[in-house]
């Protein structure tokens, strides 16, 4: 096969080849930051299911990667088998573990937050989206295949904090695996406290 017939059989089969974490468009352009779509009011309690086989070392790579962001979690429990692994998360806690019956599997994992309404929506600034809402809880739902993957878990507790996709290539929220990278501009703890201030003079 010639490199031409490459080039377009590449083409044609490019759809196909791609990953994502889960179908969301991003917020505004290639050239512009994550925005927040919720925000925790108190450091989340996060809870590893037991029928999640995935090592505690990558639970805590993950979490070292926000941690050095600035942000804290309560509390980190592994191997849970409490109710809120049955499907009944409690306020403050974040749930990692298998998907659900309704998983799509052209997915490496989603991400379902649960907020307080009514929603509220800070006008004119550049960093939040218009529904912007106080968590209850997030559930990560990852494929067991991929708990080792590269980024992966760190992108879908970024959504667990709040924050949305991004466009702009080589971040760690960007909506396409292949896309995506490690760099975390604008994600900093500062930032989304910078949010939570602004929400509280508003009330």
């Amino acid at each position: 096969m010639n490199n031409l017939k490459k080039i377009i059989l590449l083409l044609l089969l490019s759809p196909f080849l791609s990953s994502s974490y889960y179908y969301e468009e991003a917020a505004f352009g290639p050239a512009s930051y994550p925005v927040i779509g919720a925000y925790w009011q108190e450091p989340p309690t996060i809870k590893v299911c037991k029928t999640l086989r995935i090592s505690k070392s990558r639970v805590e790579k993950a979490l070292n990667h926000w941690r050095k962001l600035g942000y804290t979690f309560e509390e980190v429990i592994y191997d849970d088998e409490s109710i809120s692994c049955a499907g009944k998360p409690l306020y403050g806690e974040i749930i990692i573990t298998i998907p659900g019956q309704d998983f799509d599997y052209k997915n490496i994992a989603i991400t379902k937050r649960t907020m307080i309404l009514p929603q509220i929506w800070i006008p004119g600034d550049d960093f939040t989206n218009e529904n912007v809402g106080a968590l209850i809880y997030a559930r990560i739902f990852l494929q067991e295949k991929e708990v080792t993957k590269e980024r992966v878990l760190e992108h879908e507790i970024g959504h667990a904090l709040g924050w949305d996709h991004t466009a702009r290539k080589y971040h760690l929220m960007h909506k396409s695996w292949e896309s995506g990278g490690y760099d975390s501009t604008g994600l900093k703890y500062e930032r989304y406290q910078e949010l939570y201030e602004l929400i509280k003079l508003m009330r």
